[in-house]
């Protein structure tokens, strides 16, 4: 062969290879870790690809189930966590085919994950859903070991919690929807270091600090729920909290004459927004309880920096 023909034949070679598919040839075990960065929807969608991809999305070990990515027609994550009661009636009444779907497609993924540990959990779905499949995706990630747990969902099965509050893999716990929030009798969450309950109801006697105490490596703390309008004292202790954010919600009536008593020593960044209405009055208290902290933050015209 001419040392011509050699050169072309080189050259076909290298443009050969410059168009091979490199990234299918890596191991399963890293590419299932790729995968893990997508959202779930466009992690299974990775099964049409080809024969060698039509299972990889099983070994995945972060879930995040997005029922946005369902309803937007153009591929883009709309937010529920805004819509009003009635706008959410109407988008669950339009869509009510994509209920189905999305209910099949979290069911169909979980049933085919081969992933002995679960690293997140992430679910994002409507009211229109029965609590107990929201139950059983939630036991399911528990069975599996989540480190990371973030549920956004306006049906919460009170009986979750029975597990959910012991559980010992939980890092970080993220609560968000309409549901009331209640607790088992026990609750300890050994590694929990991030804690944010969002939009809930709290009950009267909600023991909020009996949960705070329940969690001896909490921390960050973000706590944005409504209470009952006969509390009457809010109490908050922790030596290890470092970060809290209290945004205070009512009923609609106003605030009633509440206390909030901190006793956080190592707290070094605290936001409060809409704080009970004698806030003002126990102003220097309350800085007692949080004196190592750095940055303060009050709702309104009150901005304080230590």
């Amino acid at each position: 062969m001419s040392s011509c023909s050699r050169c072309f034949e080189s050259s076909k070679q290298a443009k050969l290879a410059e168009g091979a598919d490199r990234i299918s040839g890596l191991p399963d075990e890293i590419l299932g870790h790729i995968l893990c960065f997508l959202p779930t929807k466009y992690a299974v969608g990775t099964s049409v690809l080809s024969h060698r991809w039509q299972y990889l999305f099983t070994l995945i070990t972060n879930f995040d189930f997005d029922e946005t990515l369902v309803f937007s027609s153009r591929g883009s994550v709309a937010s529920y966590h805004d819509l009003s009661e009635s706008k959410l009636n109407s988008l669950c009444k339009r869509y009510s085919k994509g209920y189905s779907k999305f209910k099949y497609f979290v069911d169909r993924v979980l049933m085919l994950c081969k992933s002995t540990h679960m690293n997140k959990f992430r679910l994002n779905c409507a009211k229109r859903y029965d609590s107990n499949h929201i139950k059983r995706w939630i036991e399911f990630a528990l069975l599996k070991g989540v480190s990371e747990l973030d549920v956004f969902t306006y049906q919460f099965n009170s009986s979750v919690t029975q597990q959910l509050f012991v559980c010992a893999t939980l890092v970080v716990l993220k609560l968000h929807g309409k549901f009331e929030m209640k607790l088992p009798e026990s609750y300890f969450l050994p590694n929990l270091k991030f804690l944010q309950l969002k939009s809930g109801k709290f009950p009267e006697k909600f023991p909020l600090n009996s949960l705070i105490s329940g969690c001896p490596m909490l921390e960050d703390l973000v706590i944005e729920s409504r209470w009952g309008y006969d509390v009457k004292v809010i109490t908050i202790s922790s030596p290890t909290l470092i970060n809290m954010t209290l945004n205070f919600t009512t009923t609609g009536f106003g605030w009633p004459r509440t206390d909030v008593l901190l006793d956080l020593p190592n707290l070094k960044h605290m936001i409060i927004m809409n704080p009970p209405q004698n806030f003002r009055d126990s102003m220097t208290e309350l800085l007692h309880g949080v004196s190592s902290a750095k940055h303060l933050h009050l709702s309104g015209d009150l901005e304080v920096a230590l």
